[in-house]
């Protein structure tokens, strides 16, 4: 907790508790009232008016004026009054009634006066007056002389500053003044008080004569040493002096003084002896006969003269003691301090002893010599108690010089830090009303410091939370305890609200009362609102995670549950409280046994690390023993140093699309089998469906009546009268149509079966009436129009002689589509039939003719090849390679249709010099077609490079031109024209938009031949697979080359078209993109 520097006032109290207790009754005791600082006593009359003693205090710069009961004088101040005053007036008063609004010419100063409750004399103890000002009821004191006349007044202030050192060395100068000019004197007082105390005109007057002296000599060693005490505060000088002075005017052999310790052991710290005789200087003595039988006797003030120790007077144990130390004959005087802070038995401190000691021979000791020594004593006490004193201030002078500068440093210290502290530091009186302000102020709420001195915390909060938190201070602050961490809300200057967390400390002053608070204020106005916006955060996000799609669950390191959202609830069935805490295992069969092995291997490469996130499918046991197949989205939380926090999973129940999976897994199995079955699976199937029919209509006919009082029902039904109209429908038949049950009993049966109008309606319910019961299939229409296929089961019924109609209809949808693709599939499957025979009807048919060729050339070269001629032999070898390149051919365009038809057939392109390419391409298919044909190859563009496949570009002008060789007479003409041209021209052939949109050149291929021609009918079915011409007659072909061709045009995205004639001819034209 912060606190703030000490102020004046701290700092005179802490000086003040630096001296202790005892030394201050001490100083208080031994000094008078006439020492002490009195401030001037400024008197007048009764009668004068609030504004003149206004004026007087600030005349003569004073707080109080004294108040006589009659005029002093004839000017209205005097500093001398003839009695005692009735009261007193304070500058404060003055300034309390000028706030209140009074009139300060028309009030009296006795109406303003305090009573005066206490005095004291000159020469009474500070001490005294001390006491009395610790009364509550006693703000100050009047001071009398010894005429009982008011000289001043003192405060409890005032008696604090007399105990100032820097003061008391001021006083303690002026009292060495005063000693000198008192040391021509001859005589000094030697008397004490009565009580033992030295009197105070040691202190505070010049000494005057009360006593004579055996001799004039012994009086003036005596003011001589007194003197000198007074003008030394070197005490081993004062003593050392003494010493020596005293043995000389006693003419004896030792001088010394002897301390006691706390046990009366002792050493001699001073010592004047005779150089005949031993020194004792310095050495520890113990005389346990004085410990134990004069202690108490020196205490009281008992002065021990032995002439002789020898003559009895002494105890042997003690004459021992002496003899020792060769003393024959001694004088003691007690040493004797007085403790004004003890009782009146313990008052007379034994400090030591003043000894004479004769050694050569025994001595009387004379009555002048004894009081000489005794009242040597005295002042030696004196000097020894004002040595020790002056020590004491010197030692508290320095100490106070250290305190203040740790002060100062401390007090700078701490300004630094309340000046650049974040926080606000202040103080607050017993009345919540801010004494201080740090400078952070101004940055916390906008204020000047100054501008918060005067005010309370309540002043500058809204009135609504100020009552709030004055009753939580109020409690506090009777308690006067600290407290810390307190919020309030208060408004900024500028008028936004700033939220405050306040902790403080009470103090006191240093008599225990309490003064207020001491604290600081923090603004945790972001804090506040980032907390807030984190809560709401965190119930943004709870809500979301409760009410996802997905379940969330958290896991500890321990792979043990921490949160368990309710969608884990409902796809797990247990509950939160039932799963947090909890680890998979064999006590809880959370995972399915065949996956824990997994499922704990991957929650061991989240723990390690090796991977931040994972994603298994993973089965899982429910609460009520059902599986369920969940895909488990898990990642890993670390803090900065890599510590893992937790590990989240989203959880989705994907057990449907898993039986989905498996089903379509096992239809995919099965659907080989089920194609060889199909038919027979179809025809059971419609039988089912009709026995299904069957016992559908047996089963409404049964249930007719009895659904008769069913208000809701899970398939739609309407019941009508003679004429149509809806006399009833239940839930379903409103959902069905899209009306309410009222717009539906408003309408007839034909305003939503657009298939009955009235004459189709009279007609059915003759037939109804006549069959009982009727099963059909119709259309309804939704009130938004929709129509839609149903399935009408309809009842004629006759009750209390009146004609009903109960229908129970089916949105059949569903099932029409079901059936639809029934019977696409059985089409599909026919086409497929087909397919397969007309692939083994032309396989069969292309391939056993060369076969027979092949076969029949060979035997005939087994057997008559030595008979014929070389160019027979060729003749039948050229037969058998010529139907195996037909065979290989065949093999070939097998296989790329049916790479083609897989979607397996690659487009490759490539530059190739396109003229020289096809004047290759002719010359191989003229040798081969041999001189019965002639291909006529027209090159009427010149194409130096053309960017295609060109084992693509093969398969179509090979096919193309083999195609016109086959079908042409012999001796036949074939016509192949290359033509290149630029996109926006025309050439008598069409293009397409998206011919022209990918390409921006293209070559045109136009094969012609003079043979069959081709059929309008065959042209629209040219390129199907298998599809040949009817008027192909005997000619072999296999009906796949075009459609290969047109696989490969369309690879090279290009289009082929087809024009022909019956007997003239047929022309197709080809047309590629040939630049990229």
């Amino acid at each position: 907790m912060a606190s703030l520097p000490p102020s004046s006032r701290e700092l005179e109290a802490g000086e003040m508790q630096l001296s202790s207790s005892g030394l201050r009754a001490d100083l208080l005791k031994i000094r008078t009232v006439a020492t002490a600082l009195i401030q001037k006593a400024i008197a007048t009359h009764e009668g004068t008016s609030a504004r003149t003693l206004k004026q007087l205090m600030s005349q003569h710069q004073v707080t109080c004026i004294l108040i006589a009961q009659q005029e002093a004088s004839e000017s209205p101040v005097s500093h001398i009054i003839s009695e005692y005053p009735i009261g007193f007036v304070t500058q404060d008063a003055i300034e309390e009634l000028q706030h209140l609004g009074g009139c300060l010419e028309q009030i009296p100063a006795k109406d303003l006066a305090r009573s005066l409750l206490a005095c004291v004399q000159l020469t009474d103890s500070l001490w005294l007056a001390y006491q009395m000002l610790q009364s509550p009821q006693v703000e100050m004191l009047v001071v009398l002389d010894n005429h009982n006349r008011p000289l001043g007044l003192l405060t409890l202030e005032l008696i604090e500053r007399s105990l100032d050192p820097l003061v008391m060395a001021g006083q303690i100068e002026t009292l060495n003044q005063q000693l000198k000019t008192a040391s021509n004197c001859s005589y000094i007082n030697n008397k004490t008080s009565s009580n033992g105390k030295l009197s105070p005109s040691l202190l505070s007057l010049p000494a005057t004569p009360q006593h004579s002296f055996a001799s004039t000599l012994g009086g003036r060693l005596l003011a001589d040493i007194a003197l000198r005490i007074r003008q030394s505060l070197n005490l081993d000088e004062i003593l050392n002096t003494a010493v020596e002075e005293v043995r000389q005017f006693l003419q004896s052999d030792r001088v010394l003084v002897y301390r006691f310790n706390a046990d009366w052991g002792g050493n001699v710290v001073v010592e004047s002896v005779d150089p005949q005789w031993i020194s004792i200087l310095g050495m520890h003595i113990r005389d346990t006969c004085f410990a134990e039988n004069y202690v108490n006797s020196y205490r009281n003030g008992r002065i021990q003269t032995t002439n002789d120790i020898y003559n009895g007077s002494l105890q042997d144990c003690h004459a021992h003691f002496l003899a020792h130390f060769q003393v024959r004959a001694n004088l003691v005087v007690p040493i004797l301090q007085t403790l004004p802070e003890v009782n009146d038995l313990q008052r007379n401190h034994l400090w030591g002893l003043l000894i004479a000691h004769q050694c050569c021979g025994p001595r009387q000791w004379h009555e002048a010599e004894v009081e000489l020594v005794q009242q040597l004593a005295t002042h030696l006490a004196i000097a020894i108690q004002q040595s020790e004193l002056y020590q004491q201030l010197e030692s508290e002078l320095a100490y106070r010089v250290q305190v203040e500068a740790a002060l100062r440093q401390s007090e700078e210290r701490f300004r630094n830090l309340i000046e650049t502290t974040s926080d606000w530091v202040w103080e607050i009186d017993e009345q919540a009303t801010y004494t201080y302000a740090s400078p952070r102020v101004r940055q916390v709420l906008g204020y000047e410091p100054e501008e918060i001195i005067g005010k309370t915390p309540f002043n500058l909060m809204p009135w609504e939370d100020a009552a709030t938190f004055a009753a939580i201070f109020a409690e506090i602050a009777i308690a006067q305890q600290p407290f810390s961490c307190l919020e309030s809300i208060t408004r900024h200057k500028d008028g936004h609200l700033v939220i405050l967390e306040t902790s403080g400390v009470p103090f006191f002053d240093p008599n225990g009362k309490f003064c207020g608070y001491r604290g600081i204020d923090r603004d945790v106005t972001e804090r506040k609102q980032a907390a807030i916006a984190l809560q709401e955060a965190h119930q943004r996000l709870s809500f979301h995670v409760d009410n996802s799609p997905l379940a969330v669950v958290e896991w500890d390191a321990e792979f043990c549950v921490q949160r368990w959202s309710q969608q884990a609830e409902k796809i797990f069935g247990w509950t939160a409280a039932e799963a947090e805490g909890r680890q998979p295992s064999k006590n809880w069969p959370f995972v399915y046994p065949g996956d824990l092995e997994a499922a704990m291997n991957l929650f061991d490469q989240l723990l390690n690390g090796s991977q931040p996130r994972a994603i298994a499918r993973i089965r899982n046991i429910t609460k009520s023993g059902t599986m369920v197949y969940c895909e488990w989205y898990s990642s890993a939380l670390r803090d900065e140093e890599g510590t893992l926090i937790s590990i989240l999973s989203l959880v989705l129940d994907v057990t449907d699309r898993q039986l989905a999976l498996d089903a379509l897994k096992k239809v995919n199995e099965d659907l080989e089998e089920r194609v060889e079955r199909r038919t027979e699976q179809i025809r059971l199937a419609n039988e089912r469906l009709r026995a299904e029919i069957i016992e559908r209509q047996k089963a409404q006919e049964v249930l007719q009546f009895t659904q008769f009082t069913v208000d809701r029902a899970a398939e739609a039904v309407f019941w009508t009268g003679a004429d149509g109209q809806l006399i009833y429908v239940n839930d379903a038949a409103c959902r069905l149509v899209e009306y309410s049950r009222q717009e539906l009993l408003k309408l007839t049966l034909r305003d939503i079966e657009p298939e009955y109008p009235t004459r189709a309606w009279i007609e059915h319910w003759s037939q109804l009436k006549q069959r009982g019961f009727s099963t059909f299939e119709t259309h309804y229409r939704t009130q938004s129009g929709h129509v839609f296929p149903v399935e009408v089961t309809a009842s004629y019924l006759k009750f209390k002689g009146k004609e009903y109609k109960c229908a129970f209809v089916r949105d059949i949808s569903e099932r029409m589509q079901a059936q639809a693709e029934i019977i696409k599939a059985l089409e599909t499957e026919r086409q497929l039939s087909q397919l397969k025979s007309r692939i083994v009807s032309v396989v069969s048919h292309e391939y056993r003719t060369p076969l027979t060729t092949i076969y029949s050339s060979a035997e005939l070269l087994e057997y008559y090849s030595h008979k014929w001629s070389e160019e027979k032999r060729l003749q039948h070898l050229h037969r058998i390679k010529s139907a195996v390149n037909h065979l290989t051919q065949l093999v070939e365009d097998v296989l790329l249709f049916n790479k083609a038809d897989e979607e397996k057939l690659e487009f490759q392109p490539e530059a190739i010099e396109l003229v020289s390419w096809c004047e290759n391409l002719v010359e191989e298919l003229q040798a081969n077609s041999g001189a019965n044909h002639q291909i006529d190859l027209q090159i009427q563009s010149k194409i130096q490079y053309a960017f295609v496949d060109p084992k693509l570009l093969r398969q179509i002008l090979t096919n193309l031109l083999t195609n016109a060789i086959k079908y042409s007479p012999q001796g036949g003409i074939i016509d192949f024209i290359l033509t290149r041209k630029m996109l926006g021209q025309t050439n008598g052939i069409s293009e397409s938009d998206s011919l022209s949109d990918r390409v921006n050149e293209i070559a045109i291929f136009q094969i012609r031949d003079r043979g069959l021609g081709i059929s309008e009918e065959d042209q629209s079915q040219l390129f199907k697979s298998f599809h040949r011409g009817s008027n192909v007659g005997a000619i072999a072909g296999t009906g796949l080359g075009l459609a290969i061709v047109k696989k490969c045009v369309d690879l090279h995205k290009g289009q082929i078209s087809v024009e022909s004639q019956i007997g003239v001819g047929t022309t197709f034209s080809v047309m590629l993109p040939i630049r990229n």
